[in-house]
């Protein structure tokens, strides 16, 4: 919060997605608090608003918009109320993780470049929260969690019994829509270069391949060329962890199955858009980095996050897009 309250006197807002004014700037709090519901935030917050009432918006599962409304009617302020849920959200996944796997592990938890998605008008936190709830308790409770997280984004459906929730969610959709994947393909509504059909998916490999091109083809004087930096370079660390880990058999089976379902899903849409974001959740990738043996290493690579995680989160808060 102090550093978006800093970055409103270093760049002027880019005013680069819909609905500003009707979710954003209509919440009466100040920029510095509202500027954290940018991009995705908009649509969570209208959709808890007066629902699917777009096209693409069912993109976005439906369970963090309905604590939303539920909250609502408590705060009264729609914004406010997501704030509240993603924060807390992620102070007892914080709790969660400490009690799973320590202190270094949290510490990476939130200076990871991209954490700051964790308090903002986003799901990953939510995600997380219930994700380290399925892992933590017992066989009674814990596939409610994964059942929750099936109904929170699309990659909760591979966890434990996450898939229910995504029938759920599909079930709604063909009551409403009369399109039970509606959600499949939502996404490229929003113009980012997602595959808007079966005939569009690709091989991850050809997907890094159309990066590479990028690279070496593009400006470096343009932000979008370091976002493609980015993207390709979260990719390729997520896949160069979970491979060592699998290889290793030090991945729990259903954090196996959930790690790889984050970052080959989005691979074979054709782009590794808002992978920088997808992977803040995968909690193993952490858990690796905290068990680095030598301290002033994970002192430095913290010290690494962190610079990157201001720099990110600064340009995030003003209207560019990052993840």
């Amino acid at each position: 919060m102090v550093i978006g309250y800093w970055s409103i006197g270093l760049l002027s807002f880019k005013a680069s997605f819909p609905f500003i004014d009707e979710t954003l700037i209509a919440s009466g709090l100040p920029q510095w608090l509202w500027q954290w519901g940018n991009f995705d935030g908009v649509h969570y917050l209208f959709i808890a608003k007066i629902g699917y009432a777009f096209n693409g918006m069912q993109a976005f599962f439906p369970l963090y918009p309905v604590l939303i409304k539920l909250l609502h009617l408590i705060f009264q302020n729609y914004v406010f109320s997501a704030l509240i849920i993603s924060n807390l959200s992620f102070l007892v996944a914080l709790v969660l993780v400490r009690r799973l796997y320590g202190c270094w592990a949290v510490f990476f938890t939130m200076l990871f470049p991209t954490s700051f998605y964790f308090v903002s008008i986003y799901s990953e936190s939510l995600l997380l929260l219930l994700i380290l709830l399925f892992m933590t308790l017992g066989a009674k409770w814990r596939w409610v969690f994964s059942i929750l997280a099936g109904t929170t984004k699309l990659i909760g459906g591979f966890m434990g019994a996450g898939v229910v929730g995504v029938w759920g969610y599909m079930v709604y959709l063909y009551w409403q829509f009369h399109n039970p994947v509606m959600f499949l393909f939502s996404q490229g509504s929003f113009k980012n270069q997602r595959a808007n059909d079966l005939a569009g998916l690709v091989t991850p490999f050809q997907t890094v391949f159309r990066y590479i091109k990028i690279l070496v083809t593009a400006d470096p004087g343009n932000i979008a060329y370091w976002v493609a930096v980015l993207e390709l370079a979260a990719f390729v660390f997520a896949v160069g962890v979970l491979g060592y880990l699998s290889i290793n058999r030090r991945l729990p089976f259903w954090w196996f199955i959930f790690s790889w379902a984050v970052v080959i899903l989005p691979a074979v849409t054709g782009t590794l858009t808002s992978m920088p974001r997808y992977v803040v959740v995968l909690t193993p990738i952490f858990v690796f980095l905290s068990q680095i043996e030598n301290s002033k290493l994970k002192t430095l690579i913290l010290g690494l996050f962190a610079v990157l995680q201001v720099v990110l989160t600064v340009l995030f808060l003003r209207g560019y897009w990052i993840a």
